[in-house]
């Protein structure tokens, strides 16, 4: 609803204008009535209202004056109303920028265009204004959850709410649907910012409580935090809580010492990497990720139920890439064992992480008969094709059935022809394009991570480091001196 003040200092033209139109037909809300300038101005400063209806010719200061003081403080429409036809205060009121200047007596039609002008500003400015804030928040909170840094100074609160929510239906069409979701949260708290994970997911943060039941069905994780904190530590435990609501189809999860933190999307991102490591014959940095990946799950105290399952999946991938008859006595062993370690929790941690990789160890590709001519002309083909494609999930095994080669054999030669393996190759080609959008394209970093085909942006964060040396936000700062979103 919008507030409106009428300040007249005459009784019967301050009646009159509150009678004349039905004002709550227009969502409009008559918050003051004020009968001097002097005392408009402090209505203006109580009420801070988006319409302001002033007559032009009042005792001590005139109208005209009363806005210019207005002004600033508070931006709103103004509407003059003089009972002069005179040059000077047309003038005058065009000078002060009023949004209409109407002569006495006020007809009911005038005034009624008048106002739908207002209405029509007021919509306008709040939408540009939603969009500037919505966009600067955006990036602001994608910087914090994707770095390591405490919210010190970048967040304006010292207490805040992190909410992670999700919807299994997309809660986003276009860019209208973000400004009307933003809308409808800074109606509950005005210090309010918003992040669209993508059209199924948002995170907000604000130093109050938000209520997502406008938006249907959702799942919700939260967690409080201090300036002091890692932000991207607080936003963790909302994924965590979020995962828990949606594992368990719980409304809202509020995380605790309680919470179970089952595996999220960067498990499965991790998952793909090392098949893909495996498919492509690079045997150690696959153990290597399979090592780190255990390692940090042991560190998240991930629930040990969906360890096993994670476990049980990529054993079992991994097995059904190497499984040969010569192998067949061999892979039996570590399946057995394997077998045996799963129904032992006290001796589960590493020792299953072991066990996949000596199952690595295992694997051997054997090179096919191909002439020179047919293998020079196929692996330059794929080369080709994959740097064109780069950006999207594809798998050495979907490459090797694309274009009829055996897999492992064509690891072999990929390696040979590029100087080094399928994912170092892919991963090195991501990481060139996510440093060229960091600085050519204001994108977020959780936007660059899904268009090169990373579903979790931390996990994005983490490739990137650990090839680039840095995180993506520390280069975007050191090489094209962007901060707070903005480009210098």
């Amino acid at each position: 609803m919008y507030k409106m003040i009428i300040v007249d200092d005459e009784q019967h033209s301050r009646e009159g204008m509150k009678k004349i139109l039905h004002w709550e037909n227009y969502d409009i809300e008559i918050a003051a009535v004020a009968d001097s300038a002097q005392a408009g101005i402090e209505a203006a400063k109580e009420y801070k209202p988006d319409i302001i209806i002033t007559d032009i010719k009042m005792n001590s200061m005139d109208g005209l004056e009363m806005l210019e003081e207005i002004k600033q403080f508070l931006d709103c429409e103004f509407i003059v109303i003089s009972g002069y036809s005179v040059f000077e205060y047309a003038q005058r009121a065009i000078n002060a920028d009023v949004t209409n200047y109407l002569l006495k007596p006020v007809s009911r039609v005038d005034l009624e265009a008048t106002i739908l002008k207002c209405i029509t500003n007021i919509r306008k400015n709040t939408a540009q204004s939603m969009a500037e804030r919505l966009g600067s928040g955006e990036y602001m909170i994608d910087m914090l959850m994707n770095e390591n840094v405490s919210s010190s100074g970048i967040l304006p609160f010292d207490k805040y709410y992190v909410y992670a929510v999700k919807k299994s239906m997309s809660i986003l069409e276009n860019f209208h649907d973000k400004i009307e979701i933003f809308e409808k949260l800074s109606e509950q708290v005005s210090d309010v910012y918003i992040f669209f994970v993508d059209q199924y997911e948002l995170v907000a943060v604000s130093p109050g409580k938000l209520n997502f039941d406008f938006l249907g069905e959702v799942y919700v994780g939260v967690s409080r935090g201090e300036m002091s904190d890692k932000f991207s530590n607080i936003y963790k435990m909302a994924k965590t809580a979020l995962n828990q609501s949606l594992r368990e189809k719980r409304k809202l999860t509020v995380f605790s010492a309680d919470t179970v933190i089952y595996m999220n999307d960067f498990y499965n991102d991790a998952f793909s990497n090392i098949v893909m490591m495996f498919e492509s014959g690079e045997t150690e940095q696959a153990k290597n990720e399979i090592v780190r990946t255990y390692q940090r799950a042991r560190k998240e105290n991930i629930l040990y139920s969906d360890i096993i399952v994670w476990s049980e999946k990529l054993f079992d991938t991994i097995l059904e890439l190497i499984k040969k008859e010569e192998n067949q006595r061999r892979t039996e062993e570590i399946e057995n064992k394997f077998k045996e370690l799963l129904g032992d929790k006290t001796v589960f941690d590493f020792a299953i992480c072991n066990l996949i990789c000596e199952l690595c160890d295992v694997y051997d590709a054997d090179e096919e008969d191909f002439s020179v001519q047919n293998k020079d002309r196929k692996i330059e083909e794929v080369v080709n094709y994959v740097d064109e494609h780069f950006c999207e999930d594809i798998s050495l095994k979907w490459l090797a059935k694309k274009f009829c080669i055996e897999h492992k054999y064509l690891s072999k030669l990929f390696k040979k022809y590029v100087n080094k393996g399928y994912v170092e190759y892919i991963t090195q080609k991501r990481m060139d394009a996510a440093k060229k959008m960091l600085g050519e394209e204001k994108l977020t970093i959780s936007e660059i991570a899904r268009s090169l085909s990373y579903d979790e942006p931390n996990y994005f964060t983490v490739v990137f480091k650990r090839n680039v040396g840095i995180t993506p936000r520390e280069y975007r700062v050191k090489h094209f001196d962007i901060k707070n979103g903005e480009r210098s």
